[in-house]
């Protein structure tokens, strides 16, 4: 024991490194359509066949660079069908559906969720905004209902979205979000990050009061599905001294980080403090109220001293300590990958003991970029778009990272089972390429990924969105499928 009641194990022996055959899906509707890539989701919704089926999500505005591509299209979202077919050159992935928001919606993030219980995965999105339209802008939560009726022919997502609104407009809207049920009814909930920074600078005459995370609660019973912004909605972040935060807040996940040591659990939140230093904050689930609803009370969590970076981008949950009960969390940052070790008492450890003035030499950081890494080298960027996601990759039960890294390339992490991951930068073997030869003469960025068994061979494969910002074929957004190639019952 260490670090407060932060378990940590002797490492393992070395972990096998899995390879990929990628397979790729174009999600344009026309050659010309050019369009950014937000949120990316998986689930089994079409056919309940067992296979994962995939979302995406596409804007006309890039809300990582605050830059417009096109005005005039909508934001959208594709739904990819698995079809089981991966052999050979076959994708897998055909396009189902595509569902359309308003031209004023950016989707910055999507999920598959049940929201009315009635066995059938619908689609949740949240949507951010920008100031160049005018004020028209419609940020919010979207509701897609999936409608199977084999009596009507019906098998599909309704086109009809529901609505709800955000409240009080910030500059950058909705940024992602966590699906869960936070007040133990039985039914999903919606937790948004509300991005307010430099919302003052566009309209002083009008407060937001910083960054906040909005709670979409769902009303359950006979409306579940349908969802209300019931006050105390808004839970705002504090500093020690109760003065409001306003740090862009980006990326949110949900887990038990606080954990209780009786009664039923309730779950957390965590979000990215994309321009808050080295920090993230922990929201804790303090129970409901009379009404019902939970309230989250923020602490900002700065594993150790802030380092001269911004931008945590993305976050992924997993229990990367084999036997451990304890949520940990992976965090992305431009060029970087972190470790933070939970406590279940919201506390989060970095080794921070390493070296105090040098919070990057800890074993819990993982450059993917720096000098001497191949094929990535050092990082120059400090805005890049990335992700992270957790999962398993060659088989077993430690977890294990993919990190979005330079260019056409995503980053393996293979967890140890003691807290700590198996990677070395200047091993090509660690970085498998996105990129279905031979179309690498475009410039590709990893904007989201996840690590799902798309097969059902018992290996996680990697799912990622692309950006190509240069090229013949100018922005285009594509799906790449990371197909592992590790034999069942080869991993470790």
């Amino acid at each position: 024991m260490g670090l407060g009641g932060f378990a940590v194990e002797r490492a393992r022996a070395q972990e096998t490194i899995p390879t990929f055959v990628v397979k790729w899906a174009d999600i344009r509707d026309f050659a010309e359509e050019e369009m950014f890539p937000g949120g990316v989701a998986a689930g089994d919704t079409i056919g309940n066949d067992g296979l994962p089926d995939i979302a995406v999500g596409t804007s006309s505005y890039d809300l990582w660079q605050n830059n417009w591509i096109d005005h005039n299209q909508p934001g959208k979202i594709t739904v990819l069908e698995n079809t089981g077919y991966w052999a050979g050159d076959t994708t897998g992935l055909t396009i189902f559906q595509q569902l359309f928001l308003p031209t004023t919606a950016m989707v910055s993030d999507i999920a598959f969720a049940d929201v009315d219980n009635d066995g059938d995965l619908d689609l949740v999105a949240v949507a951010a905004r920008t100031t160049e339209l005018g004020g028209a802008e419609e940020p919010g939560l979207y509701v897609f209902e999936r409608r199977i009726n084999p009596e009507l022919n019906q098998n599909d997502f309704k086109d009809e979205f529901a609505y709800y609104g955000f409240g009080t407009y910030a500059m950058h809207g909705l940024r992602g979000m966590a699906v869960a049920d936070f007040n133990n009814d039985g039914y999903v909930d919606v937790a948004a990050a509300v991005d307010g920074f430099d919302y003052f600078e566009d309209n002083p005459n009008q407060i937001l009061g910083g960054d906040k995370v909005y709670l979409y609660q769902n009303k359950g019973g006979t409306q579940a599905g349908l969802f209300e912004l019931k006050p105390p909605y808004e839970f705002n972040f504090y500093d020690s001294n109760n003065n409001l935060l306003d740090f862009n807040t980006h990326e949110i996940v949900a887990a038990d980080f606080h954990r209780l040591t009786l009664g039923q659990p309730r779950l957390d939140l965590v979000t990215a403090n994309m321009q808050d230093g080295f920090s993230i904050s922990h929201m804790r689930n303090t129970g409901n109220n009379a009404s019902g609803i939970p309230i989250f009370q923020s602490t900002r969590v700065v594993p150790c001293s802030d380092p001269p970076i911004l931008n945590i981008h993305d976050l992924a949950v997993a229990r990367f300590r084999s036997g451990s009960s304890h949520e940990d969390v992976a965090a992305f940052l431009p060029g970087l990958a972190l470790v933070l070790r939970g406590n279940s008492r919201g506390e989060f450890a970095y080794d921070c003991d390493t070296n105090p003035n040098d919070p990057f030499s800890s074993p819990s950081a993982y450059f993917l970029e720096a000098a001497g890494c191949s094929p990535c080298g050092a990082s120059t960027a400090t805005l890049k778009t990335g992700g992270i996601a957790t999962g398993h990759l060659n088989g077993g039960t430690k977890p294990d990272i993919a990190a979005s890294a330079c260019g056409e390339y995503v980053a393996i992490l293979l967890g140890k089972g003691d807290g700590t991951m198996q990677f070395d930068c200047t091993q090509n073997v660690y970085y498998p390429t996105v990129s279905p030869a031979p179309t690498n003469i475009f410039a590709h960025t990893v904007v989201r990924l996840l690590i799902v068994d798309m097969n059902q061979d018992g290996f996680g494969d990697i799912v990622t969105v692309n950006n190509t910002s240069s090229g013949p074929m100018g922005q285009r957004p594509y799906v790449s499928v990371l197909l592992n190639q590790l034999n069942v019952g080869g991993g470790q």
